[in-house]
């Protein structure tokens, strides 16, 4: 296909090299301009311009490749060998590299821990520029260095830092203020990203506690060995530990029994018992029913030599410990160990493990006598109530065997049939069939699912549903996960995914903006991932080359076709 005369013309000009005629008419390459110049200006600001705009719509499963994008177009532009984005650890101890460009025959640098003082005087808001430089970032091979701070509302999320390694380089002001501007571009995705995953992450862990709390709420006595293993290898594998175990504190109380562990191959046995004069410190703790969080062996306190010297030993670099309560009487703990390196523990999940603990502690309770089997009960609908999601358990056939307050809540303040307008003793299925005969497509697929999960199908049913209201737009998603027990049944979790929906929606808004921005100027745009070979053209490319958009898979080859063979070689 041959372009129009035009745009051949445009096309051809603007690969042609920038000249310039001197006083003698003769011409020469045109001579580099002044970096402050401004032309300069104009490069900068239509750099910023594009990077602002290209992560304004950032798609999560795309962040990792677009950031690092811009990293380089911004390495490109300063010109240097190596442009990094630097994150700081949950306890401001670390920082690690996260995001690196750099050139070829470069070294990429590594992660290191900060001297307390150091992280100390980072926490202030905001930090010092003084104190940014103090980091040790700089690497020995390094010959011009400039490290910018990434703070978003005062707090430290990150650093930016641009190298010379072959060469030297005086940071005039000017280049300072262009990297802070593009630092404050890199802060605000640093900070997407992490808010993304810390959502994500929470949503996994709720699923995690509604399913085991649901797993011993209907299983069976007889087989309560299995279940407890079955619990604990999802807990060491949620983690990412070496072993998961849980020990009882013996009847005269000086030391904790090994009852069940669950360990990666390649870790040893846990042992049978660990007597509480080898653990002083962490006894106590734990007897007093106070949780112990170690992510590095230095957090321990002073006076905690025998625990520092146990866990050498035994080659534990971190661990957490909650204590297995019956009211306030200590039975044992749980116990989550790392042999392979430091812990960085969440602490909303740390806040939340408690809900765990009170899972086992409540196992316990149902092996001593048929009295507490009652009371672990109430206890498992307590463990549902304290969760932000709303959760329904269901048996075999569809019946709702007990629902959490927060589903209660929501079907005593709302009309959002037909999932939360019901409770316990009615069908779900058989609700879901009525809706579905009323043509709700929402409610038809619910009961192809649920149907799909109890008949033994894929153990993970999803469904994105909305459910507004008379003042405000509300979306949910319902996920449907078996039951372990020999009884079956399903656990059925809907989940407020409101903000997430409206960000999606705010998203598709800005990019029909965008669209029809480039549509008025008809100014196309395209991206080519030259390691893989992918081509994504705008639509105005599409209609910039004569074709409708998304007619066909664009390719580089395909590209070439459309482009007049007088100007393939330009």
């Amino acid at each position: 296909m041959k372009m129009d005369k035009q745009v051949r013309q445009t096309t051809a000009r603007k690969n042609k090299p920038r000249v310039r005629k001197t006083k003698t008419g003769e011409l020469s390459a045109m001579i580099p301009p002044h970096p402050y110049s401004p032309r300069e200006r104009r490069r900068f600001e239509q750099l910023f311009y594009r990077l602002s705009t290209f992560f304004l719509a950032i798609d999560p499963a795309q962040s990792n490749t677009r950031i690092k994008k811009g990293l380089k177009e911004a390495g490109d532009y300063f010109k240097v060998d190596r442009a990094t984005l630097w994150e700081f650890s949950l306890d401001g101890l670390e920082i690690s590299p996260v995001h690196i460009v750099v050139q070829k025959g470069i070294e990429q640098p590594a992660k290191f821990r900060l001297p307390e003082d150091t992280a100390s005087a980072l926490r202030d808001k905001p930090p010092a520029l003084a104190e940014i430089q103090r980091l040790a970032l700089r690497s020995e091979d390094e010959k011009s260095f400039l490290a910018i701070p990434l703070l978003v509302a005062d707090s430290l999320r990150g650093i930016f830092t641009l190298s010379y390694v072959k060469t030297e380089h005086q940071w005039a002001e000017p280049e300072i203020v262009q990297a802070h501007r593009l630092g404050e571009i890199f802060a605000n995705v640093l900070d997407r990203e992490r808010s993304h995953l810390q959502l994500e992450q929470r949503l996994r862990f709720e699923s995690l506690i509604s399913d085991i709390a649901a797993q011993f709420a209907t299983g069976s006595l007889y087989a309560i060995d299995t279940e407890i293993e079955y619990a604990l290898e999802k807990l060491r594998i949620f983690f990412d530990v070496d072993r998961c175990t849980i020990a009882r504190f013996s009847e005269d109380g000086r030391k904790l029994v090994l009852e069940y562990s669950m360990k990666s191959e390649e870790v040893r046995r846990a042992p049978e018992f660990v007597l509480g004069n080898e653990i002083p410190w962490i006894f106590s703790q734990l007897k007093q029913g106070k949780p112990v969080v170690i992510r590095k062996l230095a957090d321990f306190p002073a006076g905690a030599e025998q625990e520092h010297q146990f866990c050498r030993a035994r080659e534990v670099k971190a661990f957490l410990a909650f204590p297995l309560l019956s009211g306030s009487i200590p039975l044992g703990t749980l116990f989550l160990m790392s042999t392979k390196g430091e812990k960085q523990w969440p602490a909303e999940l740390v806040e939340r493990f408690h809900v765990i603990a009170t899972v086992f502690a409540n196992v316990f309770i149902r092996l001593q006598t048929d009295e507490v089997v009652r009371t672990s009960e109430d206890l498992n609908h307590s463990i549902l109530a304290s969760l932000h999601s709303h959760i329904a358990i269901l048996d075999s056939s569809g019946l709702i065997i007990t629902v959490n307050e927060a589903w209660k809540r929501f079907a005593l303040k709302n009309d959002c049939p037909p999932y939360t307008s019901i409770g316990p003793g009615d069908n779900f299925l058989d609700v879901c069939r009525h809706a579905a005969d009323q043509d709700d497509a929402f409610a038809r697929a619910a009961l192809a699912g649920i149907q799909s999960v109890l008949d033994g199908g894929p153990g993970l049913f999803n469904l994105e549903y909305p459910c507004h209201s008379l003042i405000e737009e509300r979306w949910f998603l319902m996920r449907v996960l078996p039951l372990q027990g020999h009884l079956g049944g399903i656990v059925i979790s809907l989940i407020d995914i409101t903000e997430r929906k409206k960000a999606e929606n705010e998203i598709r808004k800005r990019d029909f903006l965008l669209s029809e921005a480039q549509r008025l100027a008809h100014l196309g745009s395209w991206e080519w991932d030259i390691a893989t070979g992918n081509l994504i053209w705008s639509d105005e490319v599409y209609r910039i080359f004569g074709l409708a958009p998304r007619e066909f898979n664009p390719t580089y080859s395909g590209f070439l076709a459309a482009v007049h063979p007088e100007d393939r070689e330009a």
